[in-house]
């Protein structure tokens, strides 16, 4: 984030140093080292992402969410907690609904479908209902081959944000033009650095 100098001043009354963590869940195998496994695995998933979204199969497909499961045991090793935000089909299982819930992490939207508001909405309230809890914050996710998001457009996604009355929108670097942190309308519009 950028300087804010009242930011500035509460994290300087810390005692101990906070790095904030989060985890977009998209491509969920890990698929990258080049294998003809790897590829099936990485076609397979694509493919799931072109079923309906009210068909959830998910949980049939072996190793899914493989990197989540590493990354809350890594975190627990740590006592650190962290944020994961979901898109609807790449939704927890049960199984790993429990470990990040016991591990007080925190669930968020990772927008995907944000062409127009009703999308954008109902995607949100499926994904709360399938956590079963609210959700306070979001990202938008870039474009993917299945599920392409629309455009940026900042005030598009606040605005999205503000309507379904989230708290928080945590965005990627790389919209320079953007300022922030900033606040409109109840809505913290945040941006985070990635390493």
């Amino acid at each position: 984030m950028r300087s804010n100098n009242k930011l500035d001043e509460y994290f300087s009354t810390l005692s101990e140093k906070i790095i904030l963590i989060r985890h977009d869940v998209d491509n969920i195998f890990l698929m990258y080292n080049g294998s003809l496994k790897s590829k099936i695995k990485k076609a397979l998933n694509y493919l799931y992402l072109a079923l309906p979204l009210n068909l959830n199969v998910r949980h049939i497909i072996p190793h899914y969410l493989e990197n989540v499961q590493l990354s809350i045991e890594l975190e627990r090793m740590y006592n650190a907690r962290a944020t994961y935000f979901f898109r609807v089909v790449t939704a927890p299982t049960n199984e790993t609904l429990e470990e990040l819930k016991k591990h007080r992490h925190e669930i968020a939207y990772h927008a995907d479908r944000d062409y127009s508001y009703s999308t954008f909405y109902s995607d949100l309230k499926l994904l709360e209902k399938i956590v079963k809890s609210k959700i306070y914050g979001y990202s938008k996710h870039g474009f993917s081959p299945i599920r392409s998001g629309a455009p940026w457009d900042e005030g598009k996604i606040i605005e999205f944000g503000v309507k379904a009355k989230l708290k928080y929108l945590a965005q990627g670097e790389g919209h320079p033009e953007w300022k922030y942190p900033k606040r409109v309308s109840g809505l913290w519009v945040l941006a985070t650095i990635e390493p």
